[in-house]
């Protein structure tokens, strides 16, 4: 009897052990079920948080494709050196010439007026100047309208290359170039800052409004009828780039193209040029 009492005994005991570990596994098991589904919750959260990132990175590649897209098809960047159609808020489109030959310029200009041969008349109306004039594969202006609609649609830097008869070239660059609108009488509102060779004569018609033999729009009297010429005059000018073509260094007509800090002599060729600016 007594040996039977020990060997229920020690059953008891087996028994309350295996009952203790059974529920500290239970526990355990149920503490892993916790964990588990606190695991899962978190993971879940994890993935729409990369779901929305991967979301916004989406919109941000479309939107980035956009504004390359629109900086592509408003500009010349990567655009050949010849005639092609750009969109431009409120314009729609507008042919323009591009030129991506010169080194210290870079590529994806818009030429917006050219003088080479003095086979166009640059004493026009301000309808004229508005609209513009000449062949854009020769001499020509492209528009102050034009003018406006680009420079307001993005920021632009200008680019000026200038020949002298001499044939030396030389240029004025200057990085944020904003002309208004016809109620501020296409002012050259900003120049930026000036960097080239060719001196820095545009800084004195910085703020001027433009002017025309029909339309004087300057305190300076009648620069525009006595130059023969549309620009933003003032006392009249220290550079005067549509005035009138003269064939030879020693042709001092007082009208000439002229960019004063550049040997005060009439230049043979000039291309003002605006981009862009490229950050």
């Amino acid at each position: 009897e007594s040996r039977n009492e020990n060997q229920q005994n020690l059953i008891n005991q087996y028994k309350t052990q295996y009952e203790s570990q059974n529920e500290l596994h239970q526990q355990l098991i149920n503490q892993y079920k916790i964990n588990l589904t606190n695991l899962q919750s978190e993971i879940s959260s994890k993935d729409k948080a990369i779901q929305e990132l991967q979301s916004k990175n989406i919109k941000t590649n479309e939107l980035q494709n956009k504004i390359t897209a629109y900086k592509q098809t408003s500009s010349c960047f990567g655009k050949l050196t010849e005639l092609h159609a750009i969109r431009v808020p409120i314009y729609q489109t507008m042919t323009v010439p591009c030129d991506s030959t010169l080194t210290e310029a870079g590529p994806g200009w818009i030429v917006i007026q050219r003088r080479l041969d003095g086979s166009v008349n640059f004493n026009r109306t301000w309808s004229e100047y508005k609209e513009g004039f000449g062949d854009l594969r020769g001499e020509f202006f492209l528009g102050l309208e034009k003018l406006h609609l680009l420079t307001q649609s993005q920021p632009h830097e200008l680019f000026i290359l200038l020949t002298d008869f001499s044939n030396e070239t030389r240029y004025a660059r200057y990085n944020n170039f904003v002309i208004g609108n016809e109620e501020d009488f296409y002012a050259m509102k900003e120049l930026g800052t000036y960097s080239g060779t060719a001196g820095n004569s545009l800084d004195h018609h910085e703020k001027q409004m433009f002017s025309t033999t029909d339309r004087y729009n300057h305190t300076s009297g009648t620069c525009a009828s006595f130059f023969s010429s549309g620009w933003w005059f003032k006392h009249c000018y220290h550079c005067n780039l549509n005035g009138l073509y003269a064939f030879s260094n020693t042709d001092k007509d007082i009208n000439s193209i002229e960019w004063r800090k550049f040997k005060h002599r009439p230049m043979k060729f000039t291309q003002m040029m605006i981009r862009p600016v490229v950050k």
